[in-house]
């Protein structure tokens, strides 16, 4: 079972600017009844174009609309989603008025769910050429059914593991597995694979000729820019520096109350 946590995500946009994020939090991603995440934007906010919504539906019926939102006048830069209903996989987005657009993702499962990620990690990021393999702990043995990105099956037997060998850019994608027929008793969760489309310490597709800096603390080489993309609690030009207590974001400019982050 998942430890529950308060999972953080952010991403640049291709163009870079200072202004060019977007942070999701997801406040209890294993829980039955907490169903709300937050998109944060920088507080410096012009040219911009902000939605929020369901990547794909997981039962007939349900509402797979984008919605857009404003930032205040006053400048408070974040944004209260309540509309996350159940297990799904969520987003924050934001396109600039270049048209460059940034989408991050983040799940809901229940806190009894039957089907976890294996490793408590349901994000995996990898680089292209790289051997990986993602799979799923549960006790369930068969009529195991995975699907991608919300697909038709791809995949139905007994196999709690799938294998990339080597992965391709093709096979970014958010992972979904649940028992045949079962789909929408929503006990089943998901792996979001994040392929980089440059090899390790490589950045600048196609060709990826720039080396990478080395990203401390878990941060990551952006494919696309070569700057380090951070862990949540990290910034710098290759995080080497930590946020401090109840703070978050690219710069560590957006502030928790404190009861919020505690034991998170």
């Amino acid at each position: 079972m998942l430890v529950t946590v308060t999972i953080l995500l952010q991403c640049i946009c291709s163009c870079l600017g200072k202004e060019g994020y977007i942070t999701v939090l997801n406040l209890y991603p294993q829980s039955n009844n907490d169903q709300m995440y937050q998109c944060y934007v920088p507080d410096v906010f012009t040219g911009y174009t902000l939605s929020y919504g369901r990547s794909f539906a997981v039962e007939n019926g349900e509402s797979v609309n984008e919605i857009s939102w404003n930032v205040p006048g006053d400048k408070v830069n974040k944004r209260y989603v309540a509309g996350a209903v159940g297990t799904g996989v969520y987003y924050c987005k934001i396109v600039t008025a270049d048209g460059f657009t940034t989408v991050v993702q983040t799940t809901k499962i229940r806190d009894d769910a039957l089907i976890t990620p294996a490793n408590s990690k349901n994000t995996v990021t990898v680089n292209v050429g790289d051997d990986i393999t993602i799979g799923f702990n549960t006790d369930i043995n068969n009529n195991l059914v995975w699907r991608k990105d919300g697909s038709n099956a791809i995949n139905n037997g007994t196999e709690k593991s799938m294998s990339f060998n080597p992965v391709e850019k093709s096979d970014a994608g958010v992972y979904e597995m649940h028992q045949s027929g079962i789909r929408e008793d929503r006990m089943h969760s998901f792996i979001k694979l994040i392929v980089r489309a440059c090899p390790r310490h490589k950045w600048g597709p196609p060709d990826c000729t720039g080396d990478c800096e080395y990203c401390y603390n878990g941060g990551v080489c952006d494919d696309k820019t070569g700057i380090c993309i951070c862990a949540p609690g990290f910034k710098g030009p290759t995080c080497e520096t930590e946020c401090g207590a109840n703070t978050h974001g690219w710069n560590c400019e957006n502030r928790c109350i404190d009861y919020a982050c505690r034991n998170y």
